[in-house]
């Protein structure tokens, strides 16, 4: 039995996921956590004052390479692995293919991206260490050229009666805010079935913080504070909704909203989980246009919301639509799911 050491973030549990399949799949595995740090050099969105120097840049270093150093001689992780899986991998170092390649020179190393370098991360400080380098993201796989491959999607449970004409939910942001107000409006005026929540984390001092932000306000300082309308909107909520409830939620809809940050053109998970589903979608990316699959009997474009809302008469047919995935495209998406996806990267 082959034994694999898969290194990822933790993020929407997408690893629980790819340990289930791993495992279904007949391989061994051991599991250790991507790290963020913020002062790493090579981190986007870190503390780049502190890390330019070069003093805190090698001690910086130095720490991260113990930490691989302990870890993998420690009983769970000191074994001759055939395979090393990382998942984006932020604290990767180059101590850890010397480990791994000590042990075993065979060991064939594999790396998936589901973020960027551009936005999130200089993950190309390590292609050199991988023997195959996989992207979400299709800008990147043609400036870097690696393979690319879109993020996995899971076979659910059919679903006999949908729940929802139309599903979003995701964290605050402007953009999203905008297009989930609208979408909410529509859906109300058209008598549909909808759920669409942005997620706000509570404020323990509510009325303190709309003082600070009308002051904020006044001098032009409150561009990237969540304005008090926000947590006061029927579309906001509290509650942690866990990733298999938001899977569940994707398939019983008929329409899922998906939005995408700024910084990469990538699909998101929610996107493929939603094109898997046999769900229609509506999304903002439009490098969508450029796949394989699409199609705009499922795929919606937004290409603003002032031009959705000035014609919004074919979004409200295309939500309204009923749609079948036809066979080339089932064809084309079935390549994504989980068992599919790994296979391509571990042939």
């Amino acid at each position: 039995m082959q034994r694999v050491l898969f290194i990822s973030p933790t993020w929407m549990d997408i690893y629980k996921d790819i340990i289930g399949e791993l495992e279904k799949q007949g391989y061994t595995v051991d599991f250790i956590p991507d790290k963020s740090y913020s002062e790493d050099p090579y981190n986007v969105r870190g503390k780049k004052i502190k890390s330019c120097l070069k003093s805190q840049r090698e001690k910086f270093f130095k720490r991260i390479d113990c930490y691989w150093k302990n870890i993998l001689e420690t009983p769970q992780y000191n074994h001759n692995y055939d395979y090393l899986f990382v998942v984006d991998g932020q604290s990767i170092r180059p101590v850890l293919f010397s480990i791994l390649k000590d042990r075993n020179p065979k060991v064939k190393c594999v790396n998936y991206l589901f973020d960027t370098t551009k936005g999130v991360y200089e993950f190309n400080r390590n292609f050199q260490f991988f023997d195959k380098v996989f992207t979400f993201d299709l800008e990147e796989s043609k400036k870097y050229e690696i393979e690319f491959l879109p993020i996995y999607w899971v076979e659910a449970d059919d679903v006999k009666e949908y729940e929802y004409d139309l599903f979003g939910l995701g964290r605050y942001s402007r953009s999203r805010y905008e297009l989930f107000d609208l979408l909410n409006n529509i859906s109300k005026r058209e008598g549909l079935k909808s759920f669409i929540k942005l997620q706000i984390d509570a404020h323990p001092h509510f009325q303190l913080y709309k003082i600070r932000y009308a002051i904020r306000k006044m001098f032009g300082l409150a561009n990237n504070r969540i304005p008090p309308k926000a947590f006061l909107s029927e579309l906001c909520t509290h509650n942690k909704i866990s990733p298999t409830e938001f899977r569940q939620y994707i398939c019983k809809s008929r329409c899922v909203i998906d939005t995408n940050p700024l910084h990469q053109d990538g699909l998101t998970a929610r996107f493929m989980w939603a094109l898997g589903a046999g769900a229609k979608i509506i999304t903002i990316n439009k490098s969508i246009k450029e796949y394989g699959f699409y199609s705009p009997e499922q795929i919606f474009v937004v290409s603003s919301v002032v031009d959705l809302n000035n014609d919004c008469q074919k979004l409200i047919s295309f939500i309204k639509a009923d749609y079948t995935m036809p066979k080339d495209i089932k064809e084309t998406v079935l390549k994504y799911r989980i068992d599919n996806w790994i296979g391509k990267m571990f042939c």
